[in-house]
């Protein structure tokens, strides 16, 4: 991982001040597991994951948002599977997560996936519940149509029961009811891999948001990366 000290030679370098950062960054980190090799694959994903946690942290941005798995029509392949599983370990083994105090929530149907997997993030999401001073979120098994779609039916069914009125449904209560209820909408969204497809992150929240495109898969991404996208959201806002 970068130390603060390399941080602030790129962000000097790049003229980023470090006032007037997003607050959030959601980032599209969905890649295809390779079928060899998936050891050095998950090494590498999980060390960019970690950097970048690290650096966001480092620079007092408090939420970042990471979209790992969309939602599958059919069953997880083997490799798949391992590769969340393993990501997850490494959640759950990082000492940063008590140091810096880091919430880690999960958005989307992860309750969908396979029992062991489940129980994984179980576990990450139960030892870091209190805390409170940055948060990271994983969004798994996640679509954000699905994400509109089920805050829209669970208003809905209050208006089925008569416990509101279908005048007084607005933004705010639609915004209360998706996965990311608990979080303000992200500042900026990178999309990385070179395409412009938004997989349909945080679709609701991302109205506003600035987009930024990066040419290379989540896997290979470099600090550099972020700190330019830092200095993208900065110069256009």
């Amino acid at each position: 991982m970068v130390s603060l000290k390399e941080i602030l030679g790129i962000a000097g370098k790049l003229k980023l001040k470090l006032e007037g950062l997003p607050k959030h960054i959601a980032f599209t980190a969905v890649q295809s597991v390779p079928s060899d090799n998936i050891e050095n694959f998950i090494e590498k994903s999980w060390g960019n994951l970690e950097n970048t946690i690290n650096v966001c942290t480092k620079l007092n941005i408090p939420i970042v948002t990471f979209f790992l798995l969309p939602v599958k029509k059919k069953e997880l392949e083997r490799k798949d599977i391992e590769y969340l599983s393993a990501l997850f370990k490494k959640l759950d083994q990082s000492e940063d997560l008590e140091k810096k105090q880091i919430k880690v929530s999960v958005l989307g149907k992860w309750y969908d996936l396979p029992s062991g997997l489940v129980e994984e993030i179980k576990t990450v999401i139960e030892k870091t519940k209190d805390y409170d001073r940055f948060f990271v979120n994983i969004c798994l098994n996640y679509n954000g149509q699905d994400e509109i779609v089920g805050a829209c039916r669970l208003l809905a069914r209050q208006v089925k029961l008569g416990k509101l009125e279908p005048e007084a449904i607005d933004s705010g209560l639609i915004k209360a009811n998706l996965y990311s209820s608990y979080f303000i909408p992200p500042e900026l969204v990178i999309l990385t891999g070179g395409s412009p497809i938004t997989r349909g992150l945080l679709l609701w929240d991302s109205s506003m948001s600035r987009f930024f495109f990066i040419n290379k898969p989540w896997r290979d991404l470099e600090t550099q990366d972020l700190l330019d996208a830092l200095e993208y959201y900065q110069n256009n806002q």
